[in-house]
């Protein structure tokens, strides 16, 4: 029993005031956290994958508050292309397809499975990691040489790496389309100019994708006969092979734009960690905390479909009271 001098702190402490805090508080959490689950079980996922009709309004293709219609935005053609795997063709490939892809000019997937839905064409007949390469080598050929609509930039991402295609525009309007280039998450060892990160997306010009095609179908240090998981250093060793430039896509800043982990991975990673492989990846010093991301990030990877339909969601449906332009904080 508490005495009557504990019972009158209790309720002093109690106030309804704070009483009711307290309740709305633990309501709104459980209400959220209800949601939470409901939409983004393997089940509820399924549902909007293959319906688009459950698919909610908010995170439908080209559903997007970012006006896509000037000319800078549109005057570059990207053509996406994506590799995933036939397990990952319901759930993970289809979260991509509602999401990001939708914002590229087009998009194909690369599988061992052909899939009319998303579309995905099978670039081999076994499905295992020492693949890699040989669905890339696919791609790319394929963009070249049997894709029949004009672009002037093919961006290679794997199906668990989230894309802000409007960034990406922005990136490659800085540069002259008439280039010979290839761009991404810039790693320095194997190859002399460097490589970009495959889990981190990397995009190459029209102009690239041509010499890189025919350097696939004839150079050895294209890795003509090569089965391998690593087509990031394959990809590199080619396009420094047949003179495609390796070009930084750090922004004015110095801020790196493209992502090999998880924004929050990014924001949380240990600089000093033993096992820290990306300090010695990285072809620029690596910057951790609030400097290691662009304010014009263009990727990040290993994203999960719920992260994905998340990450949609925060960056094209919230909407916020301020803006820089409207109301500049960090001056008050």
């Amino acid at each position: 029993m508490l005495s009557g001098g504990r019972f009158r702190k209790l309720a002093n402490i109690l106030q309804p005031g704070r009483i009711i805090c307290i309740l709305l508080g633990f309501s709104l959490g459980c209400v959220f956290n209800i949601t939470t689950v409901r939409r983004f079980t393997e089940w509820r996922l399924l549902d909007a994958a293959t319906n688009p009709i459950g698919i909610p309004i908010g995170l439908s293709p080209n559903a997007t508050s970012i006006d896509l219609t000037s000319r800078t935005v549109t005057s570059i053609r990207i053509l996406c292309m994506i590799l995933t795997m036939p397990k990952n063709h319901a759930l993970q490939a289809r979260a991509v397809k509602r999401t990001w892809a939708s914002r590229c000019d087009d998009y194909f997937f690369v599988s061992s499975e052909n899939d009319t839905q998303l579309p995905a064409y099978a670039a081999v007949s076994t499905e295992n990691r020492n693949q890699l390469w040989d669905k890339t080598k696919f791609g790319v050929i394929y963009a070249a040489t049997k894709y029949g609509r004009p672009f002037d930039y093919l961006f290679k991402a794997d199906d668990d790496t989230y894309v802000i295609v409007e960034n990406l525009r922005k990136m490659l309007e800085e540069h002259p389309k008439n280039q010979s280039i290839i761009m991404g998450r810039r790693f320095k060892p194997f190859v002399q100019q460097g490589y970009p990160s495959g889990g981190a997306g990397y995009v190459i010009s029209r102009m690239g994708i041509d010499k890189i095609a025919h350097g696939m179908l004839t150079k050895k240090k294209c890795g003509i006969f090569a089965h391998t998981w690593t087509e990031d250093v394959r990809m590199g060793q080619c396009a420094q092979a047949v003179g495609v430039n390796m070009v930084d896509s750090l922004d004015a800043e110095g801020l790196e734009r493209f992502h090999p982990f998880s924004a929050f991975d990014m924001f949380n990673w240990e600089e000093n960690t033993t096992s820290n492989w990306l300090t010695y990846y990285n072809y620029h010093k690596l910057l951790v905390g609030q400097r290691c991301c662009s304010n014009y990030s263009i990727t990040f990877h290993y994203i999960k479909p719920p992260e994905m339909f998340t990450y949609d969601f925060l960056l094209y449906h919230i909407h916020t009271v301020f803006n820089k332009a409207q109301h500049d904080l960090s001056e008050e």
